[in-house]
């Protein structure tokens, strides 16, 4: 874990295309031998570092996630938003991993976080078949993205406004999704 935690640091403050294998081997006192031992390049890092990343968001959001009595599609997705990005200022690595090459993103993981945000949205709505769920859920999927991606790049002064905003931009898009589930093109 210590090649991992080295790596997180380099590449959270190099960013992943001036972060290098020598510097991350250097940050965890480790050969450089070793580092290659475990990790044959710097896409194999970043990969080992989105599916822990990607497990931890999973582990956020799952409790929210689960089907319960009163079931409230808006709040769940600001909840949503909410751990994502608290996950992101305690995890500053994630930025740089949204610029690796994609060849190193776990897509299982998202694939499952969709699958369940579609559950919901079938559980919240009468009406929305799986299909029209799948694609809501990839719409949230793809704006909680979005909302990481602008929250860092605002400075810290403005990014309560940013989440508000994207937080306000979900709630219309799941009310609108809710009252009118069959009308996709």
């Amino acid at each position: 874990m210590a090649l991992l935690d080295a790596a997180s640091e380099v590449l959270a403050e190099k960013g992943y295309e001036a972060a290098t294998m020598s510097e991350i081997a250097e940050r965890a006192h480790a050969a450089i031998g070793s580092l290659y031992q475990f990790f044959p390049n710097k896409e194999s890092i970043a990969c080992a570092l989105h599916t822990h990343c990607g497990q931890e968001i999973e582990k956020l959001w799952m409790p929210l996630l689960r089907p319960t009595k009163h079931l409230n599609l808006r709040e769940t997705l600001n909840r949503l938003i909410q751990v994502t990005v608290d996950y992101i200022d305690t995890h500053p690595v994630a930025l740089a991993l949204q610029h690796a090459p994609k060849s190193t993103w776990n897509t299982r993981i998202r694939m499952h976080l969709e699958q369940r945000i579609a559950k919901f949205f079938i559980s919240a709505s009468s009406g929305a078949t799986q299909a029209e769920a799948k694609i809501y859920a990839a719409v949230c999927m793809q704006l909680i993205k979005s909302c990481s991606e602008q929250y860092l790049q605002t400075e810290p002064r403005k990014r309560k406004r940013i989440i508000y905003e994207y937080k306000l931009l979900l709630a219309c898009y799941a009310d609108s999704r809710l009252t009118n589930s069959h009308t996709t093109q």
